[in-house]
């Protein structure tokens, strides 16, 4: 099944921009910070294990800006004006340019850059995020891979070894402004972190830190990383498969290559920043100005440039479809009179795939396909009620169908925890 992009990367951004490679300014002894980090981006599809540094990518890009109260006091009125070349329509939620984020205090130590979603209201400086449609075309600068050991999970699960790996290409890499780094994630429930092993040749003043962030598996930054040479991680993972069949998984990984420019001081009541990437139609006209009411004011601003590929992870595997059988050994589809005070008996069924008598019949459920009652079943049995040599389990379910329903649907989940579904039509009959 095709993946629509929009929608991936709308579930990606929220998970997968995080804080450990926005901008930071350097003079620590500046009132105030401010910064823009613009980043080309890709997304690899799932299948993907490899991607090198001079390949040209076609991806998008996201501007973030940044706002943070280093003093010792109050900001007042602080304030973010974007101007820009490009139609307004092709981003989210801006509704023309010059377009202004403000807020009426920044408080010592507030940080408006953390929180990498849409600003929701006027708390968030954040990020412009363009339409999928709007591509830029680049190359990343560094090589990277993602291969994993096994890739089927048996039933019950397995632990599965990760391999990364990491190789700066570009000069920019070289530079002491610049960071690389690697996060590892899933939206697969219960995967968890066995062990981790750094890169073996960490012996030319290179340094690795690690955090996890919530919703993460690990997460990785590399300074004064060398050119050219490989960089390899490892991570042992332990994958629970509940589902009563195998299933292929691969970890979301996602790399992140940065340099800063040269950042610069100044004192007053407002910095500005150039940014050509935001010119679009009109050569000259893109930047971004930060500014407060206060006029004494130090600055320390700047801007950082990243490239970020993201190798898509397994989905989360859905409910299990089964097959169901109505009031076996009648009609199909099955007769069923809704001013009727009795039980309607549903039969799971066993194939050679599904065995029916896994079915925890407590957790069963049966009603209207869609909105409306569900019940629970009053009755099972296991016995093989269309005669293909394999057991079936039997439910009887009390009659809350109402006249005029066309589809019943079955819920609930096997004794190792893998959600089932199940539907047939119906036919209500008695009615008029």
């Amino acid at each position: 099944m095709k993946r629509n992009p929009l929608l991936i990367f709308t579930l990606l951004l929220g998970l997968l921009f995080v804080a450990p490679h926005q901008y930071k300014a350097h003079a620590q002894d500046a009132d105030m910070n401010a910064g823009e980090t613009i980043t080309n981006n890709i997304i690899m599809p799932e299948s993907a294990t490899t991607q090198q540094a001079d390949t040209v990518q076609n991806g998008f890009k996201i501007w973030q800006f940044n706002m943070q109260n280093n003093g010792q006091t109050d900001i007042t009125n602080p304030t973010i004006t974007l101007k820009s070349g490009y139609d307004s329509s092709i981003f989210d939620s801006v509704p023309s340019f010059p377009y202004i984020y403000n807020l009426p205090t920044l408080t010592p130590g507030q940080d408006y850059s953390t929180d990498w979603l849409m600003p929701t209201d006027a708390a968030d400086f954040n990020i412009i995020q363009p339409n999928y449609s709007t591509a830029v075309s680049f190359t990343t600068g560094y090589d990277s891979t993602r291969t994993v050991s096994p890739e089927m999970i048996p039933v019950g699960g397995t632990q599965q070894t990760v391999t990364i790996t990491l190789t700066p290409v570009d000069s920019q890499y070289a530079s002491e402004l610049s960071g690389l780094g690697i996060l590892l994630s899933t939206n697969v429930p219960d995967v968890t972190v066995v062990s981790t092993t750094y890169p073996a040749n960490l012996d030319q003043g290179e340094q690795v830190s690690s955090s996890s962030e919530s919703g993460d598996l690990t997460d990785w930054t590399l300074n004064n990383s060398q050119l050219n040479k490989q960089y390899t991680f490892t991570v042992i993972l332990n994958v629970p498969n509940n589902t009563g069949q195998p299933f292929a998984f691969r970890p979301e990984v996602h790399f992140w290559g940065s340099w800063k420019t040269a950042f610069q001081e100044a004192v007053g009541p407002s910095v500005t920043i150039t940014d050509s990437s935001l010119d679009g139609n009109t050569p000259g006209i893109g930047a971004v100005t930060y500014a407060i009411a206060e006029t004494d004011r130090t600055w320390s601003y700047g801007q950082q440039l990243q490239r970020d590929v993201i190798y898509q992870g397994t989905q989360p595997a859905g409910p299990m479809d089964v097959s169901i059988l109505i009031k076996p050994g009648s009609n199909q589809p099955a007769p069923i009179n809704p001013k009727s005070q009795g039980v309607i008996p549903v039969a799971i069924l066993s194939t050679d795939t599904f065995d029916a008598t896994t079915v925890d019949p407590k957790t069963i459920t049966f009603g209207k396909m869609g909105m409306g009652p569900k019940v629970s079943s009053t009755q099972n049995s296991l016995e093989d009620v269309n005669k293909d040599g394999m057991t079936d389990m039997v439910l009887h379910f009390p009659n809350e169908l109402e006249c005029g329903v066309t589809t019943a649907t079955l819920n609930g989940q096997t004794k190792d925890g893998q959600q089932i579904n199940g539907s047939a039509s119906v036919n209500t009959v008695g009615c008029n």
